[in-house]
């Protein structure tokens, strides 16, 4: 009777075992009510990307009829779905058995999934009515406490779609609802630079609140929000300054706020992607790195940065470069042999780079008959566009454009945002990468001293 006993417990215990396993297919089919479709591309979604999940990207075959079956075996996550010119965001996880009914004008979800991808379906379709606004455009026009209310109001529509869905997939759920509240706190922290653009006698009221008040930013799933790591960049960035400490020094600091490893990781990581080429101490970051990061990708992404920035050094030869002028002409870096260049890298829609035109027209006119030359290099532009700006705005100097080698020349110098400025002596040596721009007052003390 007792062996009789252990054997229906153990296989009990297996039944249970064998319950608990998770497929790590996904099944996805359907049909496509669309002419000239011979195959779908599943790829990976970069603006709502898990940061476990893979890269991928793949075809699915369509039937003459327009039906289609794959089995998957990929991660839990984000994706889109293509089919001819549309795009459409899915949810995916192991175990799922969704069916796909596609057209131009709709989209409709049967089986295992469904729920969850009505749910995208919905909050897809809320971004689209209220998420087009930004900063520069709505946002820094708004007064303090209309924006205030305006930012709650987005993101309790945003959690309403949420828990009306609120049978979906768990962990769904809780990064969806971390989305809502992470870009309701990068709406906060973005609007007092900006709005001082628009109103220069801005200052935040008191009760001004904290963008990460409502966070709990030792949360590793706030890592699957994919503004998170920007956020705390800003927001931990300007706290540092405050300090008069570089980014990352106050990052590996026992009392930075955020304890979770994973998390003071990415900060660490994001810090140096956006602000390594202002590290005073280069060589001591570095070294730094080497020990406080773990993640092998993060540390090859860095070691690439820091080397290429290690050839820009002041003394180093300037990476020499043949463009084309407006005209489309070449003119070549040693064509200015000779003199002092200060580049410009600027694009017709950043605001920033236009916002700095009056006084680059200053510079220009301040130093019109010294040996300097100034240059200006369109980049992520059309050339109509840069066209009509510099008429607009009667820009004198050299004004170049080569889309055909932008991506090479923008890593020749490290151009990862703009404006962007270069000094390069009257030999072609760097001066200074990140140059100070046209409105810094030092600027004019730096070129004065090169003259001289």
């Amino acid at each position: 009777m007792r062996l009789i006993y252990l054997l229906f417990l153990i296989f009990c215990l297996s039944s249970c075992k064998k319950k608990k396993e998770v497929n790590p297919f996904v099944v996805l089919s359907g049909k496509v009510d669309s002419e000239g479709v011979g195959f779908l591309t599943l790829f990976t979604n970069p603006r709502f990307k898990y940061q476990e999940q893979q890269e991928l990207k793949l075809d699915i075959q369509v039937q003459k009829d327009g039906t289609f079956k794959d089995t998957l075996e990929i991660t839990e996550g984000h994706y889109l779905l293509q089919f001819g010119n549309n795009k459409v965001n899915l949810f995916l996880k192991p175990g799922y058995d969704l069916q796909i009914k596609l057209n131009d004008r709709n989209i409709s979800y049967e089986g295992k999934g469904a729920q969850e991808n009505r749910y995208i379906k919905e909050r897809d379709s809320l971004i689209a009515k209220v998420g087009g606004n930004n900063f520069y455009q709505y946002f820094s026009k708004l007064p303090e406490e209309k924006f205030l209310k305006y930012a709650d109001s987005l993101e309790k529509q945003r959690l309403g779609v949420i828990n009306k869905h609120g049978n979906i997939d768990l962990h769904l759920q809780k990064t969806e609802k971390l989305w809502a509240n992470v870009e309701k706190a990068h709406k906060f922290q973005n609007y007092s630079f900006t709005r001082e653009t628009i109103d220069t006698s801005y200052l935040p009221s008191k009760n001004y609140p904290n963008p990460l008040e409502e966070l709990n930013i030792n949360d590793e799933d706030l890592l699957n929000v994919g503004l998170f790591p920007m956020l705390i960049y800003s927001h931990f960035g300007a706290v540092a300054k405050d300090h008069g400490v570089d980014d990352w020094e106050y990052i590996v600091q026992d009392s930075f706020p955020i304890s979770n490893p994973k998390i003071r990781e990415v900060a660490f990581y994001t810090s140096a992607v956006f602000s390594m080429k202002s590290f005073e101490k280069l060589e001591e970051f570095y070294e730094k790195s080497q020990s406080f990061i773990q993640d092998n990708e993060f540390k090859e992404a860095i070691t690439k940065q820091y080397l290429a920035l290690k050839e820009l050094y002041p003394g180093k030869p300037a990476p020499d470069f043949t463009l084309r002028n407006m005209e489309n002409e070449p003119v070549s870096l040693k064509d200015f042999n000779g003199n002092i260049v200060y580049l410009d890298f600027w694009a017709s829609w950043c605001k920033p780079c236009i916002e700095e035109i009056p006084a680059f027209k200053k510079l220009q006119k301040k130093y019109k008959n010294r040996k300097i030359v100034f240059v200006s290099i369109g980049i992520e532009s059309k050339k109509e566009s840069l066209q009509r700006l510099i008429e607009k705005h009667r820009l004198n100097g050299i004004h170049l454009y080569d889309p055909s080698k932008e991506k090479e020349f923008k890593a020749a110098y490290s151009v990862g945002g703009i404006p962007h400025y270069v000094l390069i002596d009257k030999f072609g040596n760097i001066i200074k990468n990140f140059s100070m721009k046209p409105s810094d007052p030092r600027i004019v003390n730096q070129l004065d001293s090169l003259l001289d």
